[in-house]
């Protein structure tokens, strides 16, 4: 049964050099390259002429990747049934191995380990670029794309110390999402979200939510934050 290799990458934002010790599952594996290495695949990927895409992104769309002239992805390759594949493709289809991968590879599991990073230590992983692509005869065939849309903010940058390396793989391991307990579920959604808004205010908001839904519970009335109103 003929095989095809799918490829995937996401650009990876708010993180330095130390992104590089970090181990994933599922043979995900983490590179960087220099903004010269990366023009010529980003630019097929885009439709954007090489000299330009580096530029496009980092300057204009999204500010929030790396400034060290260094763009650090993360990537894994899958295989699915050729014949299969190519008939989707003339139909004008999204082959179903790739919606199957996207959901259970990306949606849960590498996005939920960028959230549990997050809470181990404050930065502002994220990845807003990912891509599907495959080569026929050396020619690249580009799949899909997604652009996260919403605001993204430049800081705080993600950095890992040789230190923290082992406490983080474990709490990768053992913490659990979405959590079970529903107050715990609504707390760190606010967290999460406080790194996806704009406005430092609101965001500053969405976190004295979390932290009321950690400390008091509703059906005990409001927590007063005393000198934090002419603030907000």
């Amino acid at each position: 049964m003929p095989r095809k290799e799918i490829q995937f990458i996401g650009i990876l934002a708010n993180v330095d050099s130390s992104i590089l010790k970090l181990d994933l599952e599922h043979n995900f594996k983490i590179e960087v390259k220099t903004y010269n290495e990366a023009s010529g695949l980003l630019s097929k990927l885009e439709g954007t002429e090489s000299n330009r895409i580096i530029g496009k992104i980092i300057c204009l769309d999204y500010p929030c990747f790396s400034q060290e002239e260094r763009i650090y992805l993360v990537k894994k390759t899958f295989g699915v049934n050729y014949d299969k594949f190519k008939k989707s493709l003339s139909n004008g289809e999204l082959p179903k191995e790739i919606i199957t991968f996207d959901n259970n590879y990306i949606n849960n599991y590498l996005l939920p380990v960028f959230g549990k990073m997050r809470l181990f230590k404050e930065g502002n992983i994220c990845m807003p670029l990912k891509y599907y692509f495959y080569y026929d005869n050396k020619k690249l065939e580009h799949l899909l794309s997604y652009h996260k849309g919403e605001y993204i903010g430049t800081k705080p940058k993600y950095s890992i110390e040789n230190l923290e390396i082992i406490d983080l793989h474990k709490f990768i391991k053992d913490t659990k999402l979405p959590f079970k307990e529903s107050t715990l579920q609504l707390a760190f959604e606010n967290f999460d979200l406080s790194y996806n808004i704009q406005n430092e205010k609101l965001s500053f908001l969405a976190l004295m939510i979390s932290l009321e839904t950690l400390v008091h519970p509703s059906d005990r009335g409001e927590v007063k934050w005393s000198g934090c109103q002419d603030q907000i």
